[in-house]
């Protein structure tokens, strides 16, 4: 809301009011010039109320003429810088999901910057990415990667058709040849 003081000053926060005799021990002064019609400027103080560090730490404390500073805590990112370059509101760090990486780690100014993984190339964890595993020439592709996981590579199965052929073609040759002298034989 806004308070209306004398001089027609308006201002905009309601944690302040005209300066009293007793100072409590979460307000503070703040001195405001104030410029009056017939351009004569005054000069006013005005008692506020301490800022409160609702889950943020304190990086300043309230004096009788500066109000709380208020910093992020580790893990979080400052939301709403203060005038103070203190900070009004944090959010947590942004976690990258498994198929992205980090691109640039959070700061207590900035969010965590997450990426897609590169074409052939995977993370599980949201943290970094990996080439996938280029299977070896003894071996065989079992599963295609994708974003989220590597290539699984296998043992390629044996060449047992080589052998098969020749076995193949002896048996048929025997079969030939023990049906022809049956043939011969009777």
């Amino acid at each position: 809301g806004s308070l209306k003081f004398s001089f027609d000053l308006h201002f905009s926060s309601s944690l302040c009011v005209h300066a009293s005799c007793s100072v409590a021990k979460s307000t503070y002064y703040k001195r405001l010039w104030i410029k009056q019609y017939r351009n004569v400027v005054f000069l006013h103080n005005i008692l506020c109320l301490c800022n409160v560090c609702h889950g943020l730490l304190v990086q300043q404390n309230c004096t009788t003429t500066t109000d709380t500073v208020c910093d992020v805590s580790s893990g979080y990112y400052c939301k709403s810088v203060t005038d103070s370059s203190g900070c009004s509101l944090a959010e947590k760090h942004s976690q990258c999901v498994a198929g992205q990486r980090i691109k640039e780690p959070g700061t207590s100014r900035s969010d965590t910057v997450c990426e897609d993984c590169q074409p052939r190339s995977f993370s599980k964890d949201g943290v970094t990415c990996t080439a996938w595993t280029i299977c070896s020439k003894t071996q065989i592709k079992i599963k295609e990667g994708s974003s989220t996981s590597d290539v699984v590579c296998g043992s390629a199965p044996r060449q047992h058709n080589l052998l098969i052929a020749p076995f193949s073609f002896f048996a048929v040759a025997v079969i030939g040849l023990v049906a022809a002298g049956l043939v011969k034989a009777g």
